[in-house]
């Protein structure tokens, strides 16, 4: 059985690898995370050794243990015919409620079949106060819509699935909202959103968006601007 995409990478297929990777590890579910390695996978994480995925699920189980509310980005920034290498960052919090965001870079090297039979990766933490939070999980395309999201400072990006990957529809700069075509048009996440710089996000529940979009209506330049990005994302 083979894992798509498999070796011989190209900049497409390298960067769908690293989405997949973003994508399982967000879900902190160690099976799933360790299905992408070889069985006989080996890792160093930071000072510690694996070998074998029965280690790999029992070094991610205590990991998200430890690190809770854990949210991932992760970046391609090269690759060769079969191996990639990677900068990611990552938030979290421990059992005090302290928060740190971790930076980190990582060497991977996938057997023919697209399986990963190699990983290193160094990391270094940078304790951070939650105000200071710019990652917040996943929010993926096709994922239920449950706030309207309004960025009051920095920079995010806005990415649709394609068949050769990820297209970017637009950067906006904050003061700026999105989540609204979900909740307005009862559908699914229509794009993903990602933060390209130290962003400050207000997160608008669902029920408290309608509730205040139904007692005092939804505004012509509001409309309008659902409009556009509901035929952008959805045509």
């Amino acid at each position: 059985m083979t894992r798509p995409p498999v070796p011989p990478f190209d900049e497409v297929s390298a960067g769908q690898k690293v989405q997949a990777a973003e994508d399982a590890w967000n879900t902190r579910d160690p099976e799933r995370v360790a299905g992408a390695y070889t069985e006989d996978t080996v890792w160093r994480n930071r000072s510690e050794f694996l070998t074998g995925r029965e280690e790999v699920v029992a070094f991610l189980t205590r990991k998200w243990q430890r690190e809770l509310d854990y949210a991932l980005r992760k970046s391609l920034w090269a690759f060769t015919a079969d191996r990639i290498a990677v900068r990611f960052q990552y938030e979290w919090h421990d059992d005090a409620g302290r928060w740190w965001r971790s930076y980190g870079n990582e060497n991977w090297e996938f057997d023919a079949d697209g399986y990963m039979r190699s990983r290193e990766a160094s990391i270094n933490d940078v304790a951070i106060d939650e105000r200071e939070r710019r990652i917040f999980g996943p929010r993926r395309e096709g994922d239920d819509a449950d706030a309207l999201f309004v960025l009051v400072a920095g920079v995010v990006e806005v990415t649709k699935e394609a068949d050769a990957g990820p297209v970017v529809l637009r950067r906006m700069p904050a003061p700026a909202y999105f989540g609204e075509i979900g909740l307005i048009h009862g559908v699914p996440r229509t794009a993903t959103v990602t933060a390209v710089e130290a962003c400050t996000v207000w997160r608008v529940p669902a029920e408290v968006f309608l509730a205040a979009a139904a007692h005092a209506g939804i505004s012509g330049a509001l409309a309008d601007t659902v409009r556009v990005r509901f035929e952008t994302a959805t045509g």
